[in-house]
């Protein structure tokens, strides 16, 4: 049976971005900051995933036969909503199946964080010149991108800027407003994050967000773009100061020179109670020192 309409349905009234899991014998499931929940209650045999899988890929108008693909990942818009990314796998010769909605709509600070201001404080990190590195870390991605796109919101409405945002996957869609804003997905608009970032040089972004980033991710060219002039924010479950300072050592081969003048300022992002989300700021701290 086709359960599209129905899990599209769940997607398009959640207030948060979130992803919803499907997979033989099991209802589908739906993760946000606070965990995972059941989002139907039906449990759905593999044809019903297959049927599923096959009414998502006819709304993104893809041609051929996903029933012998391994593996693959397509998306589409819906009007007023933003866009469904759909992403499968096989287990068994079944399919899982994985569906994120990517809203337009990023929320308020006060309706997030459970202190508002920290938002204010972190803003001028994102300021031109500042040479101030900002990470955001902790062990719910999701968190952090809300940390970081509220950022990005402030800066797209009070800087004119030319923003580039590179995430694995995308968590909003950021229109433009006194920036420029591009958006690119690692995996299907870029190869990797090493590409993207060589991208941005290119098109002469001076603002840069690196978000769900990985240990075995390389950032090849992030140090020349911040001594180009562009601010950098980062995001990762692992992104500590010290962790992005060897990071940028190894990129750079070691040479600690090229790190001397710059700064970082480390945030530490965390789910709180009442659906909150809780920000320790580090002071900025010299890079080859943190």
């Amino acid at each position: 049976m086709n359960y599209s309409n129905e899990i599209l349905d769940y997607l398009t009234r959640m207030e948060m971005p979130g992803q919803i899991t499907l997979a033989p014998n099991a209802p589908p499931v739906v993760r946000t900051i606070e965990g995972i929940a059941v989002a139907l209650n039906v449990v759905l045999d593999a044809v019903d995933v297959l049927d599923t899988l096959k009414a998502f890929n006819v709304r993104a108008s893809q041609t051929g036969s996903i029933d012998t693909s391994p593996s693959g990942s397509f998306s589409f818009g819906i009007q007023n909503v933003g866009r469904v990314s759909v992403t499968y796998i096989t287990q068994r010769n079944t399919k899982v199946v994985c569906l994120r909605r990517i809203p337009f709509n990023i929320p308020a600070a006060a309706n997030v964080c459970a202190d508002p201001s920290v938002i204010d404080r972190l803003l001028p990190c994102l300021a031109r010149g500042s040479k101030a590195l900002l990470t955001l870390h902790g062990p719910s991605c999701l968190a952090n991108a809300l940390i970081a796109y509220l950022l990005l919101n402030e800066a797209n409405q009070k800087f004119r800027r030319i923003m580039h945002v590179i995430e694995r996957p995308l968590t909003f869609l950021l229109a433009h407003a006194d920036s420029v804003v591009i958006q690119s997905e690692v995996g299907s608009d870029s190869e990797s994050f090493a590409k993207a970032i060589a991208n941005a040089r290119r098109l002469g972004a001076d603002m840069l967000y690196l978000g769900n980033l990985s240990l075995d991710d390389s950032v090849t060219g992030l140090v020349d773009i911040i001594h180009a002039g562009a601010t950098v924010m980062l995001s990762g479950p692992t992104l500590t100061g010290p962790v992005v300072r060897r990071r940028l050592l190894k990129e750079v081969d070691g040479l600690s020179e090229a790190l001397a003048d710059l700064s970082c300022v480390a945030a530490c992002v965390t789910p709180a109670a009442e659906r909150r989300i809780a920000v320790s700021v580090s002071d900025p701290a010299p890079l080859l020192t943190v």
